[in-house]
């Protein structure tokens, strides 16, 4: 067989990365207090729009440039209005590898056929990173133990059974303290109401009463019960005290933080004198400071 040699000129390119690489960051972060609803983050500045999500989720995996840093800016909130101070976390940069370049090189080789195969060069995909960042710790407001009400009502009164001109309009002030009891949400206390209604024929009346309560707090409202001895009296050209015990029904509606709306039914029962016993209710609708 005819041998004839054959001169294979072997080219080797060099392969470089662009600088900007392409890649996927991932940002972890844990609960570190269960209260927390809220979660908002932002990559590499704190001033553009936030990205919000609830507390179920525990990171965020981004298509970023990973030849340069990012940084991961991470708020939490109760109310998903009011937000901590960020935490921030940095991601790593990832070097592309680079191959070196080789000079042209003429080789000689002895061969009855040749075939060159040229091998693809292949880049390597950007890596993954992954970096943790700890949320942020919101300072909590203490929570209070005792709560102080003043409540301000316009009254209707009228006797049960109904009593024709009996029917009076007036005028009310409640004081009310109630304390934390171990149970969430569960306070006792005790409310003082003093009162002043008069009839169409100025039959004026009132009374001032000291109830034992207990609240239960159900998100915005107040649902309070009260129960305890009150000294009423009436003055219609004579002076008729009476004495009789008093229960109170209401709620509360707190719309802002220190000012709320509501309404109760308070039932008044005559005790004393005997022959003076009878069966009296108001309706109240107050407006409400708590402090």
């Amino acid at each position: 067989m005819k041998k004839f040699f054959v001169t294979l000129v072997l080219l080797c390119l060099a392969v470089f990365m662009v600088s900007a690489l392409d890649g996927k960051v991932t940002w972890t972060w844990y609960e570190n207090d269960p209260d927390v609803k809220y979660y908002r983050y932002q990559v590499d500045s704190e001033d553009g729009e936030w990205t919000v999500v609830d507390s179920l989720v525990s990171e965020v995996q981004l298509d970023l440039d990973v030849s340069v840093e990012h940084v991961l800016y991470l708020q939490q909130s109760y109310d998903g209005e009011h937000w901590s101070v960020s935490s921030q976390a940095t991601s790593n940069i990832v070097v592309p590898e680079e191959t070196t370049t080789t000079e042209e090189t003429p080789v000689e080789a002895t061969t009855e056929e040749t075939t060159t195969t040229p091998e693809a060069t292949e880049s390597k995909p950007a890596e993954e990173t992954k970096e943790e960042v700890v949320a942020p710790v919101v300072e909590k407001e203490p929570e209070k133990t005792i709560f102080t009400t003043l409540d301000y009502a316009l009254m209707y009164s009228n006797n049960i059974p109904d009593v024709a001109d009996k029917e009076e309009l007036g005028l009310s002030l409640s004081f009310e303290q109630a304390f934390a009891l171990p149970i969430k949400n569960f306070y006792l206390g005790y409310r003082t109401n003093i009162a002043a209604s008069t009839t169409l024929g100025l039959d004026v009346s009132s009374y001032a009463n000291l109830l034992g309560m207990v609240l239960v707090k159900i998100q915005n409202c107040d649902i309070f019960f009260g129960f305890g001895p009150e000294f009423n009296a009436s003055v219609y050209k004579t002076f008729s005290p009476r004495v009789a015990a008093a229960a109170e029904l209401g709620i509360r509606y707190h719309r802002f933080k220190t000012v709320s709306v509501g309404l109760s039914v308070v039932d008044h029962q005559i005790i004393y004198p005997f022959d003076s016993m009878s069966n009296k209710m108001d309706l109240k609708l107050f407006l409400s400071t708590t402090f």
